[in-house]
C-alpha cells in the first residue's frame, strides 16, 4: 500500500506544483517537508527525487548569527529542528514587488 499511496502524493504534488508554476510564473526548485516524523525523514528525499528537484537544506545557526541573534543554549539544539520552519513561513511577511508598485497599479 506504501507504494501506492506515495504515487497518489506525488501525482497530487506534481499537479499543484504545476498550476502554481503556471499562475506565478515561478518555478518549484526545491522542496521541504517540514512536518514529518524522524521515522519518516526518507520521504523528503523520496519525493524530492521522484519530482526530480532538489530538497531544500536549512542551517539556521550561521543565519540568525549574521544577523547578529544569539540563541541560549537551550534552544540552539531546537534550532536545527526543521519542524518549526512552517510556523516561522507563516509568521514571515514574502513582497516581491517593491512597495510603490502597488500604488503605482491602483492609479491606473
Amino acid at each position: 500500500m506504501g507504494p501506492l499511496l506515495i504515487k497518489r502524493l506525488l501525482k497530487e504534488l506534481q499537479s499543484s506544483i504545476g498550476f502554481y508554476e503556471v499562475q506565478t510564473g515561478q518555478s518549484v526548485g526545491q522542496v521541504l517537508c517540514t512536518q514529518l516524523s524522524p521515522k519518516l525523514a526518507w520521504l523528503d528525499a523520496a519525493i524530492a527525487n521522484a519530482l526530480g528537484i532538489g530538497g531544500l537544506r536549512l542551517d539556521p545557526v550561521p543565519w540568525l548569527a549574521s544577523r547578529q541573534i544569539a540563541l541560549p543554549d537551550s534552544l540552539a539544539r531546537n534550532a536545527q529542528d526543521i519542524r518549526w520552519f512552517g510556523l516561522l513561513s507563516l509568521m514571515a511577511h514574502y513582497n516581491s514587488a517593491p512597495a510603490n508598485a502597488a500604488v503605482s497599479e491602483e492609479k491606473k
